[in-house]
């Protein structure tokens, strides 16, 4: 069965616009998702913005049957730090007592 040069390039075009259509069916639902529903991707993207963390409470002590301590709640922190959001004079004005605060 001999392949002419017509019908490989009847593939090529077969390929060629398979490819322009899937291209085409991207761009159409990128400008769907920018200009249609973008108010709704931009509310969704601030509700994950803002995030209200419950910290849970301590819930205390175990004791064994002969008031041997089994285990303990140990707090746990993360101390996070945000360089723009203070002013240069608060910032310098507070140092001292941040790093003496810190340095436990």
């Amino acid at each position: 069965m001999a392949t002419t040069e017509k019908s490989i390039l009847n593939r090529i075009y077969i390929v060629g616009a398979v490819l322009l259509v899937i291209a085409l069916g991207i761009v159409v639902k990128i400008i769907n998702i920018q200009f249609v529903d973008g108010d709704k991707y931009r509310a969704k993207a601030e509700q994950r913005i803002f995030k209200n963390d419950t910290i849970p409470a301590n819930r205390g002590n175990l004791y064994d049957a002969n008031g041997q301590l089994l285990a303990t709640s140990i707090s746990k922190y993360d101390i996070r730090f945000d360089a723009i959001a203070p002013s240069e004079a608060d910032f310098n004005e507070y140092i001292g007592a941040l790093s003496e605060s810190l340095k436990a």
